[in-house]
């Protein structure tokens, strides 16, 4: 009897996933599948510290003031 190797997926796949992107169904899956792979759960750890890395560089960018305001005309 052989037993089915689930395939790993791949880092798009697992990016979407972190970033919660997925359909529900499709996120079971995949979760299940990290948590059993010490390869996807490393693969994991290094996609979030990239995720944390890309949005404090996008957080660093935003204006202080959620509205511009133009100078009153002169």
């Amino acid at each position: 009897m052989q037993l089915k190797r689930e395939r790993h997926p791949n880092e798009q796949t697992l990016e979407a996933y972190l970033v919660g992107s997925l359909p529900l169904r499709e996120a079971k899956r995949i979760e299940e599948h990290v948590l059993a792979c010490p390869e996807c759960v490393g693969a994991s750890e290094e996609l979030e510290r990239y995720i944390r890395s890309m949005r404090a560089a996008l957080d660093l960018g935003k204006p202080k003031l959620a509205i511009a305001r133009k100078a009153p005309p002169v």
